[in-house]
């Protein structure tokens, strides 16, 4: 079993275990590429190069969807059969979105 984090003053502090096992990382292109379904109910992600993504069961990521920019960090709370799907926000532009799901029942 894993220990919940505490501050100093014994209160718990939010953090997430992560499942390196099950890391995924997508290529951001030009055109819209899914993860492999996430497999439980929340993950990390980061992308390194601004990009927009999509989730659901078969998502395809446009510039109407969720703007993720490059380097900032976000958890995202999924179903473990949704998909995420990834395009990159500026044309010419390539780089990865990096997909860490928590460890289920952390």
């Amino acid at each position: 079993m894993i220990k919940t984090p505490a501050s100093s003053t014994s209160r718990p502090i939010q953090a997430m275990v992560p499942d390196d096992a099950n890391h995924q990382v997508v290529a951001i292109g030009a055109a819209s590429v899914a993860s492999a379904a996430i497999g439980v109910e929340l993950v990390r992600l980061v992308a390194d190069t601004d990009c927009y993504i999509s989730v659901g069961p078969a998502p395809v990521a446009t510039a109407a969807k969720i703007f993720l920019p490059a380097n900032a960090i976000d958890y995202l709370a999924v179903t473990p059969t949704q998909k995420i799907a990834v395009i990159t926000k500026i044309a010419g532009t390539v780089g990865n979105l990096h997909i860490t799901p928590a460890v289920v029942g952390a």
